[in-house]
């Protein structure tokens, strides 16, 4: 309660972004100590993954509501997430298992069938299978038509739906089925929605289609064959922006990527994507040959800066810092544009089976001495641990090889904020073979779900936006 009285006493002159609703949830989490391991030793490992995907998927609403609403006053930002949780939240995120990336929570899964298309599962069943349920009835009242003109579409009345439309999304369900489907209805609310389906009835009078449940065997009687996977190697494909995590903390991994857990906002969010931005810009207009002049900085900074959840006072200061940042970047390195050979360039690299890392990498360049050097901007938004950044530089080097056949022969850090060291090494043959075997053992973590936290408290917990879900903070002396 304590947690939740601190951001109900908001008081004015607080900073907007000191009390997130973000920040309180983890907060108030981690002060009644919830904790994976206390739940797995409560109710088992699949039950409390389960409860931890739920707490992660509320995370994730809770991300989405303040990217909207982040600039309300606090008092009426809580306000109004109680009442879109209460009268809108429940239709936007009642079936979010169909949108769980990683995660496959082990419980049934509830989804419209157009959610259901290309996925599978062993057993399917397609309920409320009512006349003017499924196909559907058109629906009156105010549509799309009452806006638009009918006159303004062409073959406007694709756009009604049709019964062919209905029966091939009933075509999409039926086959969602590997080995086992179950069809049904039940009289609903209303005279109209009394009758079975004629889907219903097609599917009666197909031979394939038992009308009452079979029988069940006498398993012990049943000659099965071993349960084999579809294919001996599951196929996974992270970006270095998943993977980094992965290799800084496995269980720090799980909770943002496996369980939905979200980043409280910042209010400078989305500064150093800008200045990246900016970045591109600029080199890729050199790769043409059209090579930037000092006097265009403002317009590049005005056209890409993009701080969405900064009052103005600090909006107009992330601009100053910007200019000055690309002006001091142009003075720096300004003479070296026109041996720009490559900016965002996309690469795939797969150092091991059965995964497969994709990134862009900021810029290839040469320099005087001709070698060939692959480069990251950094920034403080985008600041990670140097050995992950040495990592991820080595990914790219080997996705370049094997994107093109060339070996780059430096990797460069050009950091972006005043007063920041950037650096510069050559390709190291050694870290280049550890990177493959580090990438395959992130795979293997993945798929058998082994993604344990650190074994103590250490630089990374004290930076992580999740340590309250995690663990206690050692206490100062």
């Amino acid at each position: 309660m304590k947690i939740l009285d601190e951001a109900r006493g908001w008081a004015e002159g607080t900073p907007w972004d000191a009390y997130t609703i973000q920040g309180t949830y983890q907060r108030f989490l981690g002060e009644v100590g919830i904790r994976e391991e206390h739940l797995t030793a409560e109710v088992g490992r699949e039950r409390s993954e389960l409860a931890f995907y739920n707490l992660g998927r509320f995370s994730t609403a809770i991300g989405d509501y303040e990217r909207i609403h982040f600039l309300s006053s606090p008092p009426d930002r809580f306000a109004t997430f109680a009442k879109w949780l209460e009268h809108q939240a429940g239709d936007y995120y009642e079936e979010s298992d169909a949108d769980a990336g990683y995660a496959r929570p082990d419980a049934v899964t509830i989804a419209t069938v157009h959610q259901a298309k290309g996925m599978q599962w062993p057993a399917v069943f397609v309920p409320c299978m009512r006349r003017n349920r499924f196909p559907s009835k058109r629906q009156g009242g105010l549509g799309v038509f009452h806006i638009v003109p009918e006159a303004a579409v062409n073959d406007a009345d694709r756009y009604r739906g049709s019964e062919d439309d209905e029966r091939r999304l009933f075509y999409v369900a039926a086959t969602r089925a590997q080995k086992y489907l179950a069809l049904s209805y039940s009289p609903g609310p209303g005279k109209l929605y009394q009758r079975e389906s004629h889907f219903f009835a097609e599917a009666t009078r197909n031979t394939y289609v038992l009308t009452r449940e079979a029988a069940r065997p006498d398993e012990s009687t049943l000659n099965r064959l071993p349960s084999t996977p579809l294919s001996d190697t599951p196929d996974i494909v992270f970006s270095f922006s998943e993977l980094k995590y992965l290799f800084e903390c496995p269980y720090q991994f799980k909770l943002r990527f496996l369980y939905g857990f979200d980043s409280p906002l910042q209010k400078e969010l989305g500064y150093g994507k800008s200045l990246h931005d900016v970045m591109a810009e600029v080199h890729k207009r050199a790769v043409k040959g059209d090579i930037v002049d000092t006097t265009e900085v403002e317009a590049l900074v005005d056209r890409h800066l993009h701080a969405p959840f900064a009052p103005e006072p600090l909006k107009e200061q992330l601009r100053n810092a910007a200019i000055r940042s690309v002006h001091r970047y142009l003075r720096e390195n300004g003479s070296r544009l026109a041996l720009t050979e490559h900016s965002e360039q996309p690469v795939e690299v797969h150092l091991t089976p059965g995964v497969t890392v994709s990134g862009r990498i900021d810029l290839i360049r040469r320099i005087d001495t001709g070698e060939q050097s692959i480069v990251d901007f950094k920034s403080k938004e985008r600041a990670q641990a140097d050995a992950v950044t040495r990592d991820q530089l080595h990914i790219y080097v080997a996705g370049y090889e094997e994107l093109s056949g060339k070996r780059a022969d430096l990797v460069e850090v050009l950091n972006l904020d005043e007063g920041s060291r950037s650096s510069r090494e050559e390709v190291n043959d050694t870290l280049l073979k550890e990177i493959s075997g580090k990438v395959a053992k992130a795979g293997e973590q993945l798929r058998h779900n082994d993604m344990p936290r650190k074994t103590s408290w250490c630089n990374t917990c004290a930076v992580c936006d999740f340590a309250a879900i995690c663990r206690d903070r050692p206490s100062t002396p």
